[in-house]
């Protein structure tokens, strides 16, 4: 497995090698493709130092804070281009079927990923940056607290190997339903675009 190639290759170099790694998977997935994130954060959490509390703080800290970096190194670059009218009216278009249509559509994203490449619709949309910055902080520090902590429990009360395999079935849930979801808002996009 791919994951696991990476977590050999960076483990030699220490805690600062997991939490690069963990740092660089959050960063390519807010810049530019789905990498998984909540996957390599699991991971490195139960293959790394028995540090418990601080080894979490830690990984979401970085997560944080890489992730912040990536939406915001997307969100430059969509400023200083010049992106056709029709793009940013799709872009408006898709957020406003959404549940919510201004920067909170960050916050939902962490929990349920619907909109790719969120640093650009941050831009595209006109929305608050220090607003939308802050609600992906708040998002990350939630979505991963919540995951380690489950991961935590799990292997405090089972070995390592099963706390990894159903810690993993939850994020493979969370990916599954986000699919769904965006299959079932994309139908509602079209039927709006009939109308």
């Amino acid at each position: 497995m791919f994951s696991e190639l990476l977590i050999a290759f960076f483990t030699p170099l220490g805690v600062v090698g997991l939490l690069s790694l963990v740092g660089i998977v959050a960063f390519l997935d807010a810049m530019m493709f789905p990498f998984f994130p909540e996957l390599f954060a699991i991971i490195v959490f139960l293959s790394g130092p028995d540090g418990g509390i601080l080894w979490a703080i830690a990984i979401i800290a970085t997560i944080a804070t890489t992730e912040s970096l990536g939406v915001s190194a997307l969100y430059y670059i969509v400023e200083h281009i010049r992106v056709p009218e029709r793009i940013k009216r799709i872009a408006s278009k898709y957020v406003n079927i959404l549940f919510v249509s201004d920067e909170k559509v960050v916050i939902m994203d962490r929990v349920v990923p619907v909109v790719p490449f969120i640093g650009a619709f941050i831009s595209l949309c006109n929305w608050n940056y220090r607003k939308a910055i802050t609600y992906n902080i708040i998002g990350c520090v939630a979505k991963y607290s919540f995951l380690l902590a489950f991961a935590g429990v799990l292997e405090y009360y089972f070995t390592s190997g099963i706390a990894g395999d159903v810690t993993l079935i939850l994020v493979i849930t969370i990916v599954a339903c986000s699919v769904f979801i965006n299959y079932v808002w994309d139908k509602r996009r079209k039927i709006y675009q009939l109308q």
